[in-house]
């Protein structure tokens, strides 16, 4: 019975465990695997580090752990434990937070360790910490471990030993382990230099110790790898030695040198140090005053010395340099120099207030403050020089002069107006003032008061260069600023600035306040704006009744006011301008006045009181002249005549200047020529200029001489005269003597001979500095050309110039030789360019040269001395070619002759190619000039033909997969085949091209190898064809400046002297050098480079437009050189800074890869790849591969420079946003964290920064990276600002504004309980309850039977104390825990007396019937709970 009972409680047990899944074996947890930390969070005082084990739920989820307090942070003695234990699935990361805490990882300490401890669970995982995981703070970085890793102890080196070869031995007490010659283990013997005095640096071969001497050795041999090596023996004073700071020995040692360790030879011993001793010498101090020559302006004093320092550092020390400077203010109180800083030659001074409250300023300075250098001041504490006596300065108010006392003080007297005849030439104003007269000449003001006086017109400034007295007279000079004060425009300012001072006699002359004039037009008027003008309106003739009887005064009606206001008190200019003139003879106005008439115009009335001019008796040319510019002001209106106006008398009336022309009224004088001197060039033609006749009278338009000119004394045009030859010419009884100088000429060469179908012209290209386009037809130099086809000349109609080119137009039989973009040009066609073909300035051809045409381009012909045949004899077969070898010297272009005496059996070409025609014999002559062979042609018919080869040393074609937009092919990628015939018995058939319709078809729409048949006839042959995709480019590997400019002291080997290398290594497979190519060119043209000040360099140069090509490319394997040449350089230049630009370098000066310059790669440009062999300078080998495009730039890629330092030019992708995304609504539990999720578009954008702030920071704040967290259950507003960006044109973007609206509810904080259970029971889980505690610090009690609550398969089988896992749903938020379960043994019932009995009383192996089945109930209860 017993045994029956237990098979059906077993079978029923298996049942119930096949059908609900009961487990009845316990899985061991899993051990939790940290990685390294990935970041220690400053603003929220976290840490997260790498876990790949946590994979489901959402981001900042707080893990199930059985206690935060196996989580600590030790600092300083101090133990903190972690606040909130998530993880953060989308970085497999596990974060800590130590919130209110008191820590922050953000001024973490060296030491500081971390701890997950033994016995940590993370029960929704099942994960479990066995032994104690630690990350330890080194000062910089967060690295696992409990304990610091070992500091190397600082290596330290004393006196140089001994020299002798390539050996130093420097003495060093640390050394003490191994033998003597013991290689040491370093890190890099690159941190150790030997840099000669002559720019050479060497590294040590061998770096050793010698224990029996406690030395360190070093050995320099042949370690640059050109056999060279560094010898001590043949030192040179300066030679530098340095073991570099880092430089690090291991193995048996653990030593580093913390500082640079130098040694340098004086040219006796090696001593410590980088610098030569030096004695001091005395030191000049160049400039004192208020401004610095380095462009700084944060001192107030500024002291330029002829010495250096090549530090730039700050001077704390009363001793030195203040020491040496004395301030006293000019009430006799010392100031107070606080604070000196040296930058190389310049010392700038910092001096405290009177009342020792911050700096003073320039305008705290006061007349008669005084400053002292001292004797001994120099600009180093071991400064090679020194000031040797005393300086003293005085401020006048507006500079420091040198001295001890004031000059007098005076303000200067500046006139009403000033005349343009102040102007004594076009750059210098005489303004008559009280100045003493004393013509002292330069009064060399300050610089700061000579920026003072400048002349502007419109956005243009003109500076004054110099201040004089003359006469009595403030003169301003304006030398080379381009202003010419004799041609003043209207509206022109001059101005003399507030506070502009000088000295002169004695006596400190000052403009207090400054003045301003501005030009009307006329002569310059005190003020800053002009008057609005009026044009005046005269009459064109005057009959003469405008005169008055007395014949002084003449009314002309005009349209000012019509009233008599009497005198219009004009300028002196203005009146200046109004005169008579009869011959030689002026008569000047006295007067101008305004009278009304009744016609309602007003008459302008000149007046010439005084002259002895009568108007009334006017003489025939009499000319009443009105200047240019003319005005007075009438009615408060100003009228202008601005291009003036002249009345002449022709005997009858008063006529308009421009109607009167009688010459035969003129008194000849002589003759004169536009020019006195004429400038020519060795080898040019005398011609006579243009002569028009001189009179004694005023005349506008001189008659020209048309007579015959005789020319006396003409020039020898190939004599050099830079003096001049005195040549006179007559004409008309008449003569004149001109200057005609024969200058040397300037060599120019042709550099090419082009067909240009786009101009239809045959181009002549020069080494001609020109830079102008002349497209009107020419005839001048027509001469120097000649063009030549078959013996014949043709003719050249006419030329143009573009720039430096000449463009020919060749015409053949009345036709043009190129029309219509089509060339006639044929092979052999000559063009001769002669000896002394001009350019500009002087520019001549050195030499006659003469260019071929050979089939495809033009060469510089070279005419064969002597020339073979390769054979002198050959079969052809019938309708088969064959071309004809000649073997002459390399050199050679010249064309040959061709002539078959039997053309019926075989014919030839232009080009050589031999044709059978017919079974036969011939004989072909191939002639140059008098040289000439014979060739003997065997015409067979042709053999029977067995195949094709194709003839090519191409391995490999490839094509761009072919698309609807951009269909391609074998053809369409311009490839060209060429096959031979393979004949019975293994000959070959001369090479033949292979036709389009030759080439058979593969797939160009599928990337991928392809055979290519090529049929002809019933033979084929294939060449390998790769088809493949173009390559998207969005971004490159790398772009970096490399080393410096050739001109930079700084430059080494090894570098690209400073021009911008681009690594594309991801996009390209490219092979070999691509220097100079056209492919370089082409993929320039998309470059644009845009520095910081707003200047633009092109790649593609547009001359019509004024855009210079500045941008040069080469293609060095996967890698493009990218060489800019700025504006005012004269060469491409790399990167360098001025202050090491050498004193005899090339080239001046130009900064380029300077902090937020752009470099821009336009969408479509071309990334080019050479596919195939290279020769011997690693360049592609002509013939024996592809150049394709690999790659296309796919949309505009822009890189900025976000660092120069003038030591490096560092740089970064440029990618502007265009928006960004951000969820509009987010719904956060009380006391978590999460960040706003404010994301760019695109999202690699690299511009705009967000801002962040929340409209209820108590409800939900936010850190300045966006990191939210709930404070307190309600609703808030984050708004997110996006702003930094900039549009196309460089314009700021409008801020980008969007809103988060975060509700905080309360959220469920832990679950938490606990059961006990007997081994082997069954678990009511309506006896048991869990703890739910809320973010709020409420929680509420909840049965385990509860429908919100799910619990994990209990297992009570085992004694002892466990976990389950517990899932809770409020209805608003589902959370995980755990509760403890402590399994007891179970209380044994007394016994009954039936021990040993059989029946249903009995035991069957510990398990009663009742058990099973309890357990088999639990299970179910268990499993209906999970189905919940």
């Amino acid at each position: 019975m017993k045994r029956k009972m237990a098979m059906v409680l077993m079978t029923l047990v298996m049942a119930v465990s096949l059908v609900f899944g009961m487990t009845t074996i316990a899985q061991a947890s899993t051990e939790l695997t940290l990685g390294d930390v990935k970041t220690a969070y400053t603003a929220n005082a976290a840490i997260e580090i790498g876990c790949e084990q946590f994979t489901t739920g959402g981001d900042e989820l707080d893990l199930t752990v059985n206690g935060k307090e196996y989580v600590t942070l030790t600092s300083n003695g101090a133990t903190y434990t972690a606040s909130h234990i998530r993880q953060i699935v989308s970085r497999k990361s596990f974060r800590v937070y130590f919130l209110n805490s008191g820590y922050n990882f953000g001024s973490a300490k060296k030491g500081d360790l971390f701890t997950v401890k033994k016995g940590l669970t993370i029960s929704n995982y099942d994960l479990t910490v066995s032994e104690d995981i630690n990350y330890i703070f080194t000062g910089s970085a967060w690295i696992r471990g409990n304990e610091l890793p070992q500091e190397a102890e600082a290596f330290v080196l004393g006196d140089v030993s001994s020299t002798k070869g390539a050996q130093i031995e420097i003495a060093s007490t640390q050394l003490l382990t191994g033998g003597d010659e013991a290689e040491l283990t370093v890190n890099a013997a690159t941190n150790i230099s030997m840099t000669a005095a002559d720019g050479e640096v060497y590294t040590p071969s061998h770096i050793r110790q010698i224990v029996s001497r406690k030395t360190f050795k070093l050995y320099f041999l042949n370690t640059n790898g050109n056999g060279k090596k560094y010898s001590f023996d043949s030192a040179k004073k300066g030679d530098l030695l340095t073991i570099k700071k880092g430089f690090a020995i291991k193995g048996n040692y653990n030593l580093e040198a913390k500082e640079d360790i130098n040694y340098i030879y004086t040219g006796a011993a090696w001593i410590q140090g980088a610098e030569l001793p030096v004695e001091k010498g005395e030191m000049t101090v160049t400039k004192f005053g208020m401004t610095s020559s380095h462009g700084k302006t944060d001192a107030l004093l500024y002291i330029n010395t002829d010495a250096e320092n090549t530090t730039d550092f700050g001077d704390a020390d009363k001793s030195y340099p203040r020491g040496f400077v004395t301030f006293t203010f000019a009430d006799g109180t010392v100031g107070d120099v606080w604070y000196a800083r040296i930058c190389k030659d310049e010392v700038r001074l910092f001096v405290r207030n009177k009342n020792g409250q911050g700096n003073l300023n320039v305008a705290g300075l006061a007349r008669g403050d005084k400053f002292v250098i001292k004797t001994g001041f120099a600009i180093s504490s071991d400064g090679t020089t020194e000031v040797k006596a005393d300086l003293n300065y005085i401020y006048t108010g507006s500079e420091w002069i040198s001295g001890t006392e004031l000059p007098k003080e005076a303000e200067i007297a500046f006139p009403a107006t000033i005349s343009v005849s102040a102007w004594n030439s076009d750059t210098e104003v005489r303004i008559p003032t009280d100045f003493a007269k004393k013509n002292a000449a330069d009064l060399k003001p300050t610089a700061e008061a000579l920026a003072l006086v400048k002349i502007t017109r419109g956005d243009t400034e003109y500076k004054a260069s110099h201040v004089y007295e003359w006469n009595g007279c403030l003169t301003f000079y304006f030398n080379q600023s381009g202003y010419t004060g004799k041609t003043a425009q209207r509206g022109d300012l001059l101005t003399v600035g507030a506070g502009f001072t000088v000295n002169h006699n004695g006596t400190t002359y000052v403009c207090k306040d400054g003045v301003k004039y501005i030009f009307n037009g006329l002569f310059w008027t005190k003020g800053d704006s002009l008057s609005e003008q009026t044009e005046l309106e005269l009459p064109e003739t005057l009959d003469g009744s405008e005169w008055n009887a007395g014949g002084n005064e003449v009314r002309i009606s005009s349209n000012i006011e019509n009233k008599d206001v009497g005198s219009l008190n004009p300028v002196s200019d203005a009146l200046a301008l109004i005169k008579v003139v009869r011959g030689e003879t002026e008569f000047k106005a006295s007067h101008v006045y305004g009278w009304s008439a009744s016609d309602g115009k007003g008459r302008l009335t000149f007046y010439f009181n005084g002259t002895g001019y009568n108007g009334k008796n006017p003489e025939k040319g009499d000319k009443l002249v009105i200047g240019k510019n003319f005005m007075i002001t009438s009615g408060g209106v100003e009228y202008v005549c601005t291009d003036g106006k002249a009345y002449i008398f022709n005997g009858d009336i008063w006529v308009d200047e421009a109607d009167y022309v009688d010459y035969s009224k003129f008194t000849k004088t002589g003759i004169v020529a536009d020019k006195t001197e004429i400038t020519l060039y060795k080898g040019d033609k005398f011609v006579v200029p243009a002569l028009h006749y001189t009179y004694k009278e005023e005349v506008k338009v001189p008659e020209l001489v048309e007579e015959e000119v005789t020319v006396e004394n003409a020039p020898d045009m190939n004599t050099v005269n830079e003096n001049g030859y005195d040549v006179t010419l007559k004409a008309g009884g008449f003569s004149l003597t001109l200057k005609v100088k024969v200058l040397a000429t300037t060599d120019i060469s042709v550099s090419n001979v082009t067909a240009d179908l786009a101009w239809n012209r045959i181009q002549v290209i020069t080494t001609s500095g020109n830079e102008a386009n002349n497209t009107a037809s020419q005839k001048e130099y027509l001469g120097y050309f000649s063009y030549m086809r078959n013996g014949k000349e043709l003719t050249i109609d006419n030329y143009i110039t573009l720039t430096k080119n000449y463009a020919l137009d060749v015409m053949v039989d009345g036709n043009h030789l190129i029309s219509g973009g089509v060339s006639g040009i044929k092979v052999g066609d000559t063009l001769t360019i002669k000896k002394g073909l001009p350019g500009i300035n002087g520019e001549r051809l050195a030499e006659t040269v003469t260019y071929v045409y050979n089939g495809s381009q033009f060469v510089v012909l070279v005419e064969p001395e002597t020339f073979s045949l390769a054979e002198t004899s050959v079969t052809v077969f019938i309708n088969v070619t064959k071309k004809i070898v000649v073997k002459d010297d390399d050199k050679v272009t010249a064309v040959y002759s061709y002539v078959s005496d039997h053309p019926e059996i075989a014919t030839v070409s232009p080009y050589g190619v031999i044709t059978g025609v017919k079974e036969g014999t011939a004989k072909i002559t191939v002639s140059y000039k008098n040289l000439a062979k014979e060739l003997t042609v065997t015409v067979k018919p042709e053999p029977a033909k067995t195949g094709i080869e194709i003839v090519t040393d191409i391995t490999k074609f490839y094509v761009p997969v072919s698309t609807t937009e951009a269909p391609t092919s074998f053809v369409k990628a311009g490839y060209t085949l060429k096959a031979r015939y393979v004949y019975e018995g293994g000959e070959y058939g001369e090479e033949f091209d292979v036709t389009e319709d030759q080439i058979g078809e593969i797939d160009y729409t599928t990337a991928g190898n392809y055979d290519l048949t090529v049929t002809v006839g019933e033979f084929k042959s294939a060449v390998n064809v790769e088809v493949y995709n173009y390559r998207e480019v969005t971004s490159f590997n790398t772009l970096g400046v490399s080393g410096y400019d050739i001109n930079d002291d700084r430059n080494t080997s090894g570098t690209w002297n400073g021009h911008m290398i681009i690594s594309m290594s991801s996009v390209s497979t490219s092979a070999g050098n691509l220097l100079s190519t056209a492919s370089c060119e082409t993929m320039s043209e998309y470059i644009v480079y845009t520095t910081a000040d707003g200047k633009t360099y092109y790649g593609k140069g547009d001359k019509d437009n004024g855009i210079d090509d500045r941008i040069g490319l080469w293609q060095l394997g996967t890698n493009l050189l990218i060489m800019i040449k700025p504006e005012g350089a004269t060469a491409n230049l790399g990167y360098g800074s001025e202050d090491h630009w050498k004193k005899d370098a090339q080239h001046p000066y130009v900064p380029v890869y300077k902090l937020g310059d752009k470099i821009t790669f336009k969408k479509g440009m071309p990334i080019y790849a050479w596919k195939g062999a290279l020769d011997g300078s690693n360049k592609p080998l002509e013939g024996a591969g592809c150049l394709i495009v690999e790659g296309i730039v796919t949309e505009d890629i822009v890189y900025f420079c976000y660092e120069d330092n003038g030591t490096s030019s560092l740089w970064m992708i440029y990618k502007e946003y265009t928006d960004f995304t951000v969820t509009a609504e987010k719904t956060m539990s009380l006391g978590t964290a999460s960040p706003a999720g404010a994301v760019k578009v695109p999202a690699d954008a690299t511009t705009g920064t967000f801002t962040y702030v929340s409209d209820h920071p108590e409800i939900v704040s936010v850190t300045k990276d966006g990191n939210m967290l709930a404070e307190k259950v309600g609703t808030a507003t984050i708004t997110i600002t996006l702003t930094g960006g900039k549009d196309a044109d460089g314009n700021a973007l409008a801020p980008i504004v969007k809103t988060i609206k975060v509700t905080v509810k309360n959220g469920i904080k832990s679950i938490s309980g606990k059961i006990t259970v007997q081994k082997d029971a069954q678990v009511n889980l309506g006896d048991y309850e869990i703890t739910v505690k809320y973010s709020d610090g409420s929680e509420v009690k909840v049965k385990l039977n509860d429908e919100r609550v799910v619990v994990e398969d209990i297992d009570t089988s085992v004694v002892g104390s466990t976990t389950a896992n517990i899932l809770f749903n409020d209805g608003t938020e589902q959370k995980r825990g755990t509760i403890t379960v402590e399994v007891v043994e179970k209380t044994q019932p007394a016994d009954s007396g039936n021990s040993g009995k059989k029946g249903c009383g009995g035991s069957l192996g510990g398990l009663g019937i009742l058990g099973g089945l309890a357990v088999a109930a639990a299970v179910v209860i268990n499993k209906k709970k999970r189905d919940n």
